[in-house]
């Protein structure tokens, strides 16, 4: 009936209807336990929720659905087609994934928390999670099979003791029906107040602030509206829209689908002006089940006229009613419909046979473009299996097939078309799967060495977390380690004619940079190597050709930087809590290099330092390092400041400390002939300028933690800065030094000569400057 594992004390055994199930764990520290109950959720039991009794304030329990092939030491949401709710940081996962529209809420004593599924689907499944009896966030279930909808929750950190109403044992009346019994998702009661059911108001005037219904819009629930209760001088007021459930995956490719849509008004709003979005099925047929994927018309009404209509792909689980309430526009009224009237039927039903054509036509055009042939995919042998699944590509390799595996995809890669990953579905601890971007000719000449492992490769091996390029593995970051139930992903963020940079990323989340050193785009061809044992393996392949759009980190969210495997992190406080390192530096860097509107990083020294325990470096990095060193002086892989020695006096605690960049020319191409000037800052005052090429792919800003630090706090309040301040005759005086001086350079190295070989005070002091 249960699977149990780690340390959980059962009071009882039987799951009775009605009675609760009480669970305990000790004071285990840095212990996961771990109970799954072995019979589905369903249709007819479609909700569980836990009480929590007693939780100390470092402890966690969270609550999923998961497979019974999840280890019992993972975490429901940590794994790839599971779901889960933690109770002490309040994150919703889906496969890893926690960002969406809505977002949950931490779980404390005395609390309860739960999830109800409201639609179960051929392909994923929509899920309300619920705290306290109230709907605080949806996300998707990508698992298909339903069989596996096994409740499953982990306990952390003890004691802990929580009681558990199973879904089989819950009475009727204890399970959510927001069909039935309406009510909106809506931040917490200090974000926003609500009256009256349908009044809202953005008490901290935050921007993005989401309300969004808990199910989707449907026949029963075919229109939704927005009344602006105030509105911005300019007349502007909040975002009203429909949305998925939380991100698809994978990002659709099809233009008819995404994962959100609104309509901005052209007029000025006034107090009092509606904004309503609306569906509308096939009105010759009611078969077809409201909630599947289906071609539909949705229409927007202003003061409760329809005054536009689109023809869309409904994701299966259908569209959800979202409001996004901002600074300028504080109230809103939101009020949801059973029916439409008469005449806008007649007037919908006119416009849906009117576009449907086109939209069919549309629909069949993505979907030749994005099937995948079975013939594009090479493999070493026949042993490998490739099974086509709609988006998905099933990869798999029988048991007592042991050696190196090689499969790549004909289609190279694309600016437009630029992100592939793989789910690693079975594996054994012994298995090594790279994942990596290398030619046609590699396949037939890569005398047994992995991608990455040759020149013009490169390749992530998920045994080691290395990130491997032209033979060497050398970064500011080592990678992470991959294993079973997790992802692992590739993306080309930058196409450059001698050097391209890829950003690799385990869970979604980024591990790294490399540079791809091949020059013909033809050839970016996704390509895997699975080195194994005999054991039986399988992966999910998601090929770029099915994936619009890569996953977008936030350069100002701490979760979004690249870290060390095993740091803690504290988005509130932003701050980094690396994990031991006591004979090495380790690094931070961020997801993606300095431009025009993210111009500038910065840290602040937290801790105590002196010349014994110096503090944290920052630098400006390229993607990895250059291989073989540049010759000119102005061309750079990093540029570093540790304030040790004599620049230790310079600095003390709670000092800021950044670099940023700006152009010689704002006007000029991005490319890496192009001046840049780079510039430090102490409590944000420039005290050093420094003129570079801006190298392939940028400059990136990177923290680095000697053996003595082991935390770093990030300030993201100046992530962008004005340059005005550094026009005049100073920066002229700058730029016209450093040409002068590579004019010099270019003459010394036509002659043999090596530019970095000269130390010439002088020379150097027109490279930079002390301010």
């Amino acid at each position: 009936m249960f699977r149990i594992g780690g340390y959980i004390n059962l009071d009882n055994s039987d799951v009775v209807q009605g009675q609760k199930f009480r669970v305990s764990i000790g004071p285990k520290k840095n212990k996961i336990s771990f109970i799954q109950y072995l019979k589905p959720l369903s249709s007819q039991f479609p909700y569980f929720f836990v009480n929590i009794v007693k939780l100390e304030p470092e402890s966690c329990v969270t609550i999923g659905i998961a497979n019974q092939d999840i280890s019992d030491e993972a975490i429901p949401g940590n794994w790839t087609n599971t779901i889960g709710y933690e109770s002490v940081s309040g994150k919703c996962l889906s496969s890893h994934r926690n960002n969406a529209n809505t977002i949950g809420k931490p779980v404390q004593k005395g609390d309860s928390f739960g999830l109800l599924i409201t639609h179960f689907g051929a392909s994923q499944s929509t899920v309300v999670f619920v705290h306290n009896d109230q709907p605080i966030a949806t996300r998707y279930h990508f698992e298909s099979d339903h069989s596996q909808y096994l409740p499953t929750i982990t306990l952390e950190n003890g004691p802990i003791e929580i009681e558990i109403m199973w879904h089989n044992s819950a009475l009727p009346n204890l399970v959510p029906n927001y069909e039935t019994n309406f009510t909106w998702i809506r931040p917490n009661d200090e974000l926003c107040r609500v009256t009256d059911a349908s009044l809202f108001e953005n008490l901290e005037r935050q921007e993005d602030l989401p309300i969004q219904s808990p199910v989707a819009l449907s026949r029963s629930k075919p229109h939704y509206k927005c009344i602006q209760m105030e509105v911005s001088p300019e007349g502007n007021g909040s975002s009203v829209g429909i949305a998925s459930c939380s991100p698809l995956k994978p990002t659709p490719t099809c233009s008819l689908l995404r994962d959100y849509y609104t309509w901005l008004p052209k007029m000025k709003l006034k107090n009092g002006n509606s904004i309503g979005w609306g569906v509308f099925y096939n009105p010759d047929s009611q078969e077809t089940s409201d909630k599947s994927e289906q071609l539909i018309l949705v229409f927007v009404t202003f003061n409760e006229s329809i005054i536009d209509v689109l023809f869309v792909l409904q994701p299966e689980g259908g569209f959800f009613p979202l409001v996004l309430m901002q600074p300028w526009s504080r109230r809103v009224k939101l009020e949801i419909y059973s029916s439409l009237n008469n005449e806008d039927v007649n007037k919908l039903t006119k416009f849906y046979h009117a576009k449907l054509a086109p939209a069919i036509e549309i629909y069949n055009r993505d979907a030749i473009e994005s099937t995948i042939d079975p013939n594009d995919i090479r493999t070493s042998s026949h042993d490998i299996e490739k099974i086509i699944d709609k988006t998905k590509t099933i990869i798999r390799i029988p048991k007592n097939k042991s050696g190196l595996h090689y499969i790549q995809f004909r289609k190279p890669i694309t600016p437009e078309r630029r992100f592939f990953f793989i789910e690693l579905i079975k594996m054994s601890s012994g298995t090594n799967v790279v994942l990596g971007i290398a030619s046609s000719m590699f396949f037939d000449e890569n005398n047994g060495k992995l991608p990455g492992q040759m020149f013009d490769t490169i390749g992530y091996h998920s045994k080691t977390g290395y990130m491997y390029y032209n033979g060497k593995y050398h970064g500011n970051m080592m990678g992470h380690k991959c294993s079973r139930g997790d992802s692992m992903a590739l993306e080309m963020e930058v196409f450059e004619p001698d050097m391209s940079v890829a950003i690799f990323s385990k869970n979604f989340k980024p591990v790294g940079t490399r540079f791809l050193t091949l020059k013909d785009f033809n050839e970016f061809l996704p390509t895997f190597a699975v080195q194994n044992n005999g054991d039986e393996f399988e992966m999910n392949v998601y090929w770029h050709t099915v994936v619009s759009m890569p996953p977008h980190f936030n350069v100002r969210n701490p979760e979004d930087w690249c870290y060390p495997e095993g740091t803690k992190i504290d988005s509130n406080d932003k701050t980094f809590i690396l994990p031991h390192h006591y004979d090495h530096s380790v690094c931070l860097q961020a997801p993606y290099s300095l431009h025009h509107k993210y111009n500038h990083f910065e840290i602040i020294l937290e801790e105590d330092f002196d010349k014994n325990n110096p503090p944290p470096a920052i630098a400006l990095c390229t993607a990895c390092p250059f291989d073989p060193p540049p010759v000119s002086q102005f061309k750079q892989d990093y540029l570093r400041f540790w304030p040790t020695g004599e620049a230790m006096t310079a600095v003390k605690r709670k000092d800021r400390l950044g670099w940023g960049i700006f152009y010689a020319d704002e006007d000029a191409p991005k490319d890496e002939e192009q001046l840049m000037i780079c510039f430090l800052t102490i409590n944000r005052q420039v005290v050093y300028l420094r003129v570079l090429f801006q190298p392939p792919g940028g400059f990136y800003p990177v923290v680095i933690a000697p053996p003595n630090v082991y935390k770093i706090k990030m300030d993201f309040g100046a992530t962008r800065v004005s340059t005005e301040d550094f026009a005049g005759d100073q920066i002229k005086s700058i730029i016209l030094d450093a040409n002068k001086q590579i004019e010099i350079e270019k003459k010394m190295i036509s002659q043999g000569k090596n530019p970095r070989e000269q130390n010439d005070d002088t020379k150097r002091s027109k490279m930079c400057t002390i301010i």
